[in-house]
């Protein structure tokens, strides 16, 4: 990436060449410094919005709130194209849309998959609505999870590492309302009335994410 000062330079000229030459000059722009496409594109959508304004006389202080205006309209655009880019990456990276769901693919259950890890199915419902701190959870159990599901370590973390959901919610991440509270996985092991004191041990035995 440019320095600033380089940076600044060349935005300032292609603003001025855009303004002579239009889709031209971006054209030109972005093949020469292909690192900056997502900055001149967000320029010349400036640059476009200014066109279409009516003219008329202002103070430099209405002058000041149009461009003010005109900049916010264009980055709430960018934001929002950027959001459901970011969920649709998410959704297709994604194998599954829930560990229930991944579970009866598998012909599994949560009761099932809980007696193979040593955990009760409550944790695993837990766990399935994201509302566990990923970093207090143990590396195995992603690994242990992962074998039970029938996929990889990287799609159960990246999973477990979305934004919580509320009970009674959906799983997708895209239209699912989030919640600020996480337990720590030790904590939900400790309280657990299903667990017997062996398994409790079992699981407080592996280190953490945030312990490695």
């Amino acid at each position: 990436m440019k320095d600033k000062v380089e940076l600044d330079e060349i935005l300032n000229e292609f603003s001025t060449d855009f303004k002579a030459r239009g889709n031209e000059a971006l054209e030109q722009y972005v093949k020469e410094y292909p690192e900056l496409t997502e900055i001149l594109y967000e320029r010349a959508g400036m640059a476009r919005m200014f066109t279409k304004l009516p003219d008329a006389e202002m103070t430099k202080e209405q002058e000041a709130i149009r461009i003010l205006k005109s900049a916010s309209a264009v980055q709430n655009l960018l934001y929002t194209r950027r959001a459901k880019a970011t969920e649709a990456d998410a959704g297709e990276a994604l194998p599954f849309a829930s560990l229930q769901e991944r579970l009866n693919e598998q012909k599994e259950t949560y009761e099932s998959a809980a007696a193979k890890l040593r955990l009760s199915p409550l944790i695993l419902k837990v766990l399935d609505k994201r509302k566990v701190r990923p970093g207090s959870l143990p590396r195995y159990l992603f690994e242990e999870l992962a074998e039970i599901l029938g996929t990889t370590f990287e799609a159960v973390q990246s999973y477990l590492s979305l934004k919580p959901v509320l009970s009674g919610g959906h799983y997708k991440a895209e239209s699912a309302p989030t919640s600020k509270a996480q337990s720590e996985f030790v904590e939900l092991v400790e309280h657990d009335p299903d667990l017997n004191a062996a398994d409790k041990d079992y699981w407080l035995s592996f280190p953490t994410i945030d312990r490695e």
